[in-house]
């Protein structure tokens, strides 16, 4: 530290006065720190550990590259080709790879006989029986079996839509393969939107979670640019339970015998002076695709009142 009093007349130079011992408290490196992703990777937050320093520095040279393995393995990416820390050469630039080590996503069966049934024109549809009831509850296993996040937001006061629920963000290329190799490919090939046409799903796959009481209010959903010419113009959301299904409560000895339905959590698109243009309930497996980006309608998922909602979601690309 440098006392006001020690500096020379120009106001410039200072001398060094006695070194003071640090009195912040000892920190242990931890294992099981989490990122809670607020914008993909481009925002988040995470409790800063010694763990977490000696991978991102030195920034220059591995760092990145350290910080990518780290987000994916916490955020559960289990596609990419991980790197270890002790691989790297004596330059710190070049790793070698280790085991590819396999998705932990369940299967999905392609599927010949999907239809579009439009709500309005191409810029509303479903797609009835996307995922069959096993796969649906085999992927709400394994959102649950990684944990999911709360998401909020500051709220209209604040410019915001309202949002209350919980998330999964994962950066899965080969899970937004299988899902668009499954029928999407062909089902939606005869959509064009300026000459350009559909090539694949947003790798930026996301879970969401709505217990009682949760909702997400008024809002539009803007286009992502994924680089290489490719950006997304429509929403895809997948609902894993809802309608007839029935969702499994655990009674007071923890077996599953009887079952709580899900109501609510509809979602609700509004046109001009916020005319009601649909309300589509959760049907469990069913795909819901609506524009978005400068044509997309103002929408909201309505509050939860009875049971848990879980949808999958991510966006379709085109080039």
């Amino acid at each position: 530290m440098k006392r006001m009093g020690d500096r020379k007349k120009d106001g410039r130079i200072w001398k060094k006065s006695k070194t003071i011992e640090s009195n912040w408290p000892p920190i242990k490196p931890k294992s099981d720190l989490r990122i809670t992703s607020i914008k993909d990777q481009d925002l988040f937050t995470m409790i800063w550990t010694k763990q977490i320093k000696r991978m991102m520095l030195p920034w220059q040279t591995n760092g990145y590259e350290r910080f990518t393995n780290y987000w994916n393995q916490t955020t559960g990416n289990k596609t990419t080709l991980m790197k270890r820390m002790g691989d790297r050469k004596k330059d710190g630039r070049i790793w070698k790879k280790s085991k590819t080590i396999e998705s932990n996503w369940p299967p999905i069966k392609p599927k010949s006989d999907l239809r579009i049934t439009s709500i309005k024109d191409q810029d509303l549809f479903t797609v009835q029986n996307f995922l069959t009831a096993a796969e649906s509850k085999a992927f709400i296993k394994a959102a649950e079996s990684i944990g999911f996040v709360h998401q909020g937001s500051l709220g209209p006061t604040k410019g915001e839509a309202y949002r209350d629920n919980d998330r999964i963000a994962v950066n899965d290329p080969v899970l937004a393969d299988t899902l668009w190799e499954s029928g999407l490919s062909k089902l939606l090939s005869h959509i064009t939107i300026r000459g350009k046409v559909p090539v694949g799903l947003n790798p930026n796959i996301r879970l969401y979670r709505y217990n009682i009481g949760q909702r997400f209010g008024r809002h539009i959903d803007e286009s992502v640019d994924l680089g290489e010419g490719k950006h997304t113009h429509y929403t895809l959301l997948i609902y894993l339970n809802g309608n007839v299904e029935l969702k499994p409560k655990a009674d007071g000895n923890g077996s599953h015998d009887s079952f709580e339905p899900l109501v609510g959590g509809e979602t609700v698109f509004y046109g001009p002076r916020n005319s009601l243009v649909a309300e589509v309930s959760p049907t469990q497996g069913m795909a819901l695709f609506h524009i978005h980006g400068a044509k997309c309608m103002l929408h909201e998922s309505r509050n939860v009142t009875k049971g848990v909602k879980y949808i999958l979601r991510s966006d379709v690309a085109f080039a």
